[in-house]
């Protein structure tokens, strides 16, 4: 009959949209995952990257201040160090 006709066909209708919905949901979980996942990584890379950096600003401060103990000229402390002149006249005060 055309009553149970048009009830199969809503019921196919709304099967279709709860899949669609949960398809849709389904795919913002993984892309939200994904961006996590994603963020992290970067995040590490990041924070690797820094302490390199700042380890080798240590390094360098460290090799400075040997060099002023043994009286090393500013010009030479720079050409070894890669710092400017400014930097090192700080520490040879401090």
């Amino acid at each position: 009959t055309m009553d149970s006709e048009l009830v199969d066909a809503y019921e196919a209708h709304m099967k279709w949209k709860r899949d669609y919905a949960s398809g849709v949901d389904d795919a913002l979980a993984r892309g939200l995952r994904q961006g996590r996942e994603e963020g992290r990584e970067e995040g590490k890379k990041e924070g690797r990257e820094q302490g390199i950096e700042e380890g080798f600003l240590r390094s360098r401060i460290e090799i400075a201040k040997r060099m002023l103990d043994k009286g090393y000229e500013l010009e030479v402390m720079r050409e070894f160090t890669g710092m400017d002149v400014a930097e090192l006249e700080k520490l040879s005060i401090s």
